[in-house]
């Protein structure tokens, strides 16, 4: 072998060596021990991991009320609001079970969720309703009852709400709605006390009114089968129905713990069938007076400390307020306010605010509900601020609270109406109309309270009362004065 080849021969051995050790390190990574100095970077290349955060996916609600005046507004997240003072502060935070009541902060996974719907009791109760599950007692809650420290979880589902929720005096909760993953609509009783929750009509009920007594009862407008149905619910689960055919009930609201106002067609009343607005007793069903009304929404019902009952009456674009209970002394009930439109009122101490159109502006007024009544039925209203597109009014503690837009500056905010100082005050500027603004006085329906109606005694076409409310018998479908269009349907 001459001096080329055995040189060959070397190179190629060495060769050979490399590969093999090159594969050993790749098959068979070095790790360094401890304290081996570690290979530097290119300092040029940035290779800083991103900064972690936590993911704890559900984190624990904390809910704090010290308000009696509550909002939602349209922000996608930490959107329920309560005013104390004159500050606004957010109900809702969130809280990381490990550490305590240390809000987290340092994740977007941890926004406050949006509130799409919230109902609040006489004291203060909270009940929300959330699109995404809320971790209460370790479990996912789309639903949250709140109240001082106590935190109950009513839905483990999605539930979508229809109207309003409702409590009676014991604190007991109700709500209408769907679950969704039912096709149906149910009536829930919550009792926060057992943490019992109850479904109170079954798949074949159609409601188009309910409402919650005092004392605990539920009055349930609807139907079953296509035949309608005007009924109530004892505290004990028992049924009753108020009227039987042919009576038609179209709309009720409670006057006090012992009477509503209810309106119907075929109402049998004073030896004849009417229509119209009848007081109705809530112990027997029994038909006390007929109101000569029409048109008149119950649902915006308000009563004074006289015991004089107000509603809205007629179309949206043209409403009007009426005293409709108990019967006024003129002869015309309307309220004359020298507004052509009404949007809402209150009455605070006997005093009525109410707010509406003036000709092209938006006003509110007010009028002491005490001063004499002239023979035309006029008392003059005071005018106390214009300029404002108003969306929501409500009354609590002697204050307006409203949400509308400032036609000074083109901007919508918060407002609060000083009925003792007459001053107006923003609170927070808003994006949009609100959602929701209610105060803690919005579910006391007038169940809650005993009165005693003055009634006067008018001559009226109608004469006197008649006792109804049980099921009619033959012999009394023949009366005298039955109308012809009554007699038809009874035969």
């Amino acid at each position: 072998m001459n001096n080329y080849t055995k040189r060959l021969v070397t190179i190629v051995l060495l060769m050979m060596a490399f590969v093999f050790t090159s594969c050993a390190g790749l098959s068979n990574p070095i790790t360094p021990s401890e304290g081996d100095e570690q290979i530097m970077e290119d300092p040029q290349i940035d290779s800083t991991p991103p900064t972690s955060s936590t993911t704890l996916g559900n984190p624990t609600l904390d809910v704090s009320v010290t308000g009696n005046v509550f909002l939602t507004d349209n922000n996608a997240s930490d959107n329920l609001k309560q005013v104390t003072g004159d500050d606004v502060f957010s109900v809702l935070s969130l809280v990381d079970p490990d550490v305590g009541t240390e809000t987290l902060t340092e994740s977007p996974t941890t926004d406050i969720p949006s509130v799409k719907y919230f109902g609040v009791g006489t004291d203060s109760q909270l009940v929300m309703f959330f699109d995404e599950a809320i971790s209460v007692a370790d479990a996912d809650c789309y639903v949250v009852y709140a109240y001082e420290d106590e935190q109950l979880c009513l839905e483990s589902s999605q539930f979508t709400i229809v109207g309003d929720v409702q409590f009676d005096k014991a604190g007991n909760i109700y709500y209408f709605g769907q679950e969704n993953s039912a096709d149906v609509q149910t009536l829930v009783r919550w009792d926060p006390e057992t943490a019992e929750r109850k479904l109170l009509i079954n798949q074949n009920i159609t409601l188009t009114q309910w409402m919650v007594h005092a004392d605990g009862s539920v009055y349930l407008l609807g139907e079953s089968g296509g035949i309608g149905f005007f009924r109530k619910m004892n505290t004990d689960g028992s049924l009753v129905n108020i009227f039987s055919s042919p009576t038609v009930i179209s709309q009720f609201n409670f006057i006090s713990s012992e009477l509503m106002i209810a309106e119907g067609d075929f109402v049998y009343y004073n030896d004849d069938w009417s229509l119209g607005l009848f007081v109705i007793s809530l112990a027997d069903f029994s038909v006390k007076d007929r109101i000569l009304l029409s048109d008149v929404d119950l649902t915006t019902l308000k009563i004074d400390s006289q015991n004089r009952v107000f509603a809205l009456s007629g179309y949206h674009l043209n409403q009007k307020l009426y005293q409709i209970y108990p019967k006024s002394i003129v002869a015309d009930s309307l309220v004359n306010l020298g507004l052509n439109q009404i949007k809402y009122f209150e009455i605070i101490n006997d005093i009525l605010y109410a707010e509406g159109m003036q000709d092209t502006n938006e006003v509110l007024v007010q009028l002491d509900l005490n001063l004499e009544v002239a023979v035309s039925g006029v008392r003059e209203a005071t005018v106390l601020c214009s300029g404002y597109e108003v969306y929501h009014l409500i009354e609590n503690d002697g204050a307006l609270y409203f949400d509308g837009l400032d036609f000074a500056n083109n901007t919508m905010s918060l407002f609060r109406f000083d009925t003792e100082t007459l001053t107006l005050s923003p609170l927070v500027q808003t994006s949009d109309a609100l959602v929701q603004l209610l105060s803690n006085k919005a579910y006391e329906n007038p169940s809650f309270r005993d009165r005693v109606f003055e009634v006067e005694n008018i001559p009226t076409e109608s004469g006197g009362a008649e006792f109804i409310g049980k099921k009619l018998e033959d012999s009394k479908f023949r009366k005298p004065g039955l109308s012809a269009s009554a007699l038809k349907l009874l035969d």
